[in-house]
C-alpha cells in the first residue's frame, strides 16, 4: 500500500506539488519543527535588522499592506486617465519564486547585507535539511533540495529582502522615473510622460530588471504583463522585451496584488476581479445567513467579520455600485436573523451598530485608505499631487454639471476609482469637495488637509463627520417614507 501511494507522488516531486492554487498550479507548503519555530519567536535580531534595512521600494514591511501598495498604483492609473500623458505599467512574474532561489547566491547576499549570522546559520540548516512529502500519514523517501527556501518559515520574507536589497536599490537609483515596487516577490514598475519618454524610460528599466533577475539566478515566467494607457505603446514595449529574450503579455487589465489595475474606462474590465470576488463569496455568505442564522443570532458576527471582508476586500480601488451594496446589505439583514418587511436601515443599525452598517463601513474604509495614500504624498510634496488636483477638478465638474438632484443611488453606479468615489460620496452627502485638500461640510465648516500650523490632520474626526452626515440623511429619508 505504501509503495502504491508513494509512487505517483514520487513521480511529481520535480513539480513540488503539495497544495493546489485557486488560479491553477501548485504551491509548496511545509511544516517546520516546533522547536525551530519557538526559538525564532524568542529572538528579535532579524526583526531589528529588517527595521534598520527598510527601503522605500519594499511595500510589504511592518505597518504596510498589499491593499495600500495596489491602491497607490490604482490611483495613478485613475488620475492619468484625465491627463494627456502616456502611462505604462509593467508587472513582473517570477516562475516558482521560492522554489528556485539559489542558496549560494542567497548566502552571499545575506553576508553582504550583514544579516544576523546566528539566525542565518540556523535558518539555512533548516532550509537545506532533507525534506519529506507526507500524504495521509504516509511518507516518501527524503529529498535533498538546495535550490529553494521554505515558504512557511518565519524568516522567509526576510530572506527575500536580503536577496533583492542591493539589486533593487540600484535599480531605483538608475531608474528613478520607473522605480520598482516589491511586495515579497510581486514586482511592479510604473512610469509616465510623453509617448517617447515613457517608452524609453520603461524599456531601460525593464532591461536593467531582467539583468538583475539573471544575476540572482531567478527565472521570469510567462505571466508578466504590460498595461498602458494607449495599447499600442504596450505592444511596442512587449516587442522590445521579446527581443531581449523574455516573453511578456499585453493586457487591458491585470491583477495587481488581488485587485484590478487598468486604464480602461470599461467598467467590466476595471471591476473584473472585484466582481469575481463577490460572486465567489456567495457560498460563504449563504452558509452564514441561511444555515447559521436560523440557529444563532451570532451569525451576524461571522458576517461582519469574515463574510463582509471576503465579499468586499478591495472595493476602495474599483468601487461597488449602489445595487451591489444593496445586495450586501440584504445578506447582512439575513445574517442578523431579521425577516422581511422591516426597515433595512434600522435593522442593520440595530444588528451591527451605525459603525458596522455595511455601507457606512464601506464609506469608512474608503476614506481611511484615501488618507493613507494622500497624507504621505502631502508630507513628501509628491509631484503627483498636481495631477490629482487636475483630475479632481474634472471629476468635480462632471459631477456638478447638469444634475439637479444628486443621490448615492443615481451616481455610484457609474463610479470607479478611489478619487472618483471620494468626490461622489462627498457631493451626494451635501459636502463641497473644492479640491483634494479642501472640503466644506453641509454646515459650511472648512476641512483643510495641509494647513500652515503643522499640526496633524484630524483624520478620524473628519471621517466620523462624513458618517454622521450619511446616517442623518438616511434617518431623514426614512422619516419621509413613514
Amino acid at each position: 500500500m505504501f509503495t502504491k501511494l508513494a509512487q505517483p507522488i514520487q513521480s511529481l516531486i520535480n513539480l513540488n506539488p503539495v497544495l493546489g492554487k485557486p488560479a491553477g498550479g501548485t504551491r509548496t507548503v511545509c511544516k517546520t519543527p516546533m522547536t525551530y519555530r519557538i526559538s525564532f519567536r524568542a529572538r528579535k535580531d532579524v526583526a531589528e535588522w529588517e527595521e534598520q534595512m527598510e527601503q522605500p521600494f519594499d511595500t510589504s514591511g511592518k505597518g504596510k499592506s498589499a491593499l495600500i501598495a495596489a491602491a497607490y498604483r490604482g490611483l495613478h492609473a485613475e488620475i492619468y486617465n484625465y491627463t494627456e500623458e502616456q502611462v505604462i505599467g509593467v508587472f513582473h512574474d517570477f516562475e516558482k519564486f521560492f522554489d528556485t532561489i539559489d542558496l549560494a547566491i542567497l548566502l552571499e547576499k545575506a553576508v553582504e547585507a550583514q544579516f544576523p549570522i546566528i539566525d542565518l546559520l540556523i535558518t539555512m540548516l533548516q532550509h537545506m535539511a532533507p525534506r519529506i512529502i507526507q500524504c495521509d500519514s504516509f511518507c516518501i523517501r527524503t529529498i535533498i533540495n538546495n535550490t529553494s527556501i521554505l515558504a512557511g518559515c518565519k524568516h522567509s520574507m526576510a530572506l527575500t529582502r536580503v536577496l533583492f536589497l542591493t539589486g533593487v536599490h540600484k535599480l531605483c537609483i538608475d531608474n528613478p522615473l520607473a522605480a520598482p515596487k516589491i511586495y515579497v516577490d510581486d514586482t511592479a514598475m510604473l512610469t509616465a510622460g510623453d509617448q517617447d519618454t515613457a517608452l524609453l524610460t520603461m524599456s531601460k528599466a525593464v532591461k536593467d530588471f531582467l539583468a538583475m533577475a539573471k544575476l540572482l539566478g531567478l527565472t521570469l515566467g510567462k505571466k508578466g504583463v504590460v498595461v498602458a494607457k494607449k495599447t499600442y505603446a504596450a505592444r511596442l514595449l512587449v516587442q522590445e522585451i521579446k527581443d531581449m529574450g523574455t516573453t511578456y503579455n499585453v493586457a487591458e487589465s491585470t491583477r495587481d496584488l488581488e485587485v484590478d489595475f487598468s486604464f480602461s474606462k470599461n467598467q467590466k474590465v476595471r471591476k473584473s476581479i472585484l466582481k469575481t470576488r463577490i460572486k465567489n463569496s456567495q457560498g460563504a455568505l449563504n452558509k452564514i445567513y441561511i444555515k447559521l442564522a436560523k440557529i444563532s443570532r451570532r451569525a451576524r458576527v461571522l458576517f461582519s467579520g469574515a463574510g463582509f471582508s471576503k465579499a468586499t476586500w478591495g472595493h476602495q480601488t474599483s468601487g461597488l455600485s449602489y445595487q451591489e451594496w444593496s445586495k450586501i446589505e440584504v445578506a447582512a439583514v439575513n445574517a442578523a436573523g431579521f425577516g422581511k418587511g422591516r426597515c433595512r436601515y434600522t435593522a442593520l443599525c440595530v444588528a451591527y451598530g451605525p459603525e458596522g452598517h455595511p455601507f457606512g463601513r464601506g464609506i469608512k474604509e474608503l476614506f481611511i485608505l484615501w488618507f493613507k495614500l494622500i497624507l504621505p504624498m502631502t508630507r513628501h510634496r509628491d509631484p503627483t499631487l498636481y495631477k490629482i488636483e487636475e483630475a479632481w477638478s474634472q471629476i468635480y465638474i462632471k459631477m456638478s454639471e447638469g444634475q439637479q438632484s444628486i443621490t448615492l443611488e443615481n451616481c455610484m453606479s457609474e463610479t470607479d476609482g478611489i478619487a472618483a468615489q471620494v468626490v461622489v460620496i462627498l457631493y451626494s452627502l451635501g459636502w463641497i469637495p473644492v479640491s483634494y485638500d479642501k472640503w466644506l461640510d453641509p454646515e459650511g465648516n472648512e476641512w483643510i488637509l495641509a494647513g500652515d500650523s503643522g499640526e496633524p490632520f484630524p483624520v478620524m474626526p473628519l471621517i466620523w463627520k462624513i458618517l454622521h452626515t450619511y446616517h442623518r440623511k438616511q434617518i431623514d429619508k426614512n422619516k419621509l417614507a413613514l
